[in-house]
């Protein structure tokens, strides 16, 4: 369970990742990560959903990453990418967990 979401409605993804090793792959972005995953496994559907809180000259970021409408990571930072950047790499140690 991730998120609150039951564990079927994500086994799509789990059973398309299966015989691949996420920590074999090269060195790289969590974010370049998740879009290499996306060109193997074909049908992966990733989409972040980042939102701005904050003073202009402070702001704070937050991201969630959706794997085929399920969300697999969450993450947050003084700027966009670095938000979405969190999310990617907890959504792969999601991953790496189930």
């Amino acid at each position: 369970c991730l998120f609150g979401v039951p564990s079927d409605d994500y086994s799509e993804v789990i059973e398309a990742l299966k015989g691949i090793d996420i920590s074999q792959m090269t060195p790289m972005s969590a974010m370049n990560k998740l879009y290499e995953l996306q060109e193997m496994l074909k049908q992966a559907k990733i989409v972040y959903q980042t939102s701005k809180s904050g003073a202009d000259h402070m702001p704070t970021y937050k991201s969630n990453v959706y794997i085929n409408d399920v969300k697999m990571g969450k993450g947050k930072g003084s700027n966009k990418r670095a938000a979405e950047e969190m999310a990617a790499s907890n959504a792969i140690n999601n991953l790496k967990q189930v």
